[in-house]
């Protein structure tokens, strides 16, 4: 019996490297020359998920502040109706200042809930 195909994709939530929290922020999305208002669904040092009114495309670059975690430049990575789901573009030390960051952010209680699973 084959235990492990290679040729099959590992699900999601084993590729995932950083812990993912649940918000409901309202943050600011810099894309294509416009600035505008976002939410903030969920956060990790590896990138957010989003929701704002602005047309985007797979690929495009785009700057992200969120209030009391900072601002981070990525790259838009997939788009699912309203989501906008973001990859951070930064070294492993930027990422590892992040990770210290979200988690002491989301410590302190200032958002509803979290979840376990990492992004």
């Amino acid at each position: 019996m084959e235990k492990h195909r290679t040729d099959t994709p590992a699900p999601p939530e084993d590729l995932r490297g950083h812990r993912r929290y649940h918000t409901r922020l309202t943050g600011r999305l810099i894309a294509m020359g416009v600035d505008v208002t976002c939410t903030i669904i969920d956060v990790s040092a590896g990138g957010a998920r989003l929701k704002a009114d602005v047309t985007l495309k797979e690929g495009h670059s785009v700057a992200l502040s969120i209030p009391g975690i900072g601002f981070m430049r990525g790259t838009v990575c997939r788009l699912e109706g309203d989501m906008i789901s973001v990859v951070f573009e930064a070294t492993d030390t930027k990422t590892a200042r992040l990770r210290e960051r979200i988690t002491k952010y989301f410590a302190t209680g200032s958002t509803p809930g979290t979840q376990d699973s990492k992004s």
